[in-house]
């Protein structure tokens, strides 16, 4: 697997919810048997970009 690579969920417990999988782990931590991922769902695909949104302030 490499970083930043999408994957399709074929676990069919989630996969309605969760269609894919981001890897975000870092070839640094091959040596472990494990994978950092994200779940991407329909939320995480269709939210605006940073740049396409509007600073906010925080007091």
């Amino acid at each position: 697997m490499a970083q930043f690579d999408v994957y399709r969920n074929n676990n069919p417990a989630s996969q309605e919810h969760i269609p894919y999988l981001l890897d975000v782990q870092s070839d640094l931590l091959d040596v472990l048997n494990t994978r950092v991922i994200v779940p991407l769902n329909e939320d995480t695909l269709t939210t605006p970009r940073i740049g396409d949104t509007q600073a906010i302030g925080i007091t």
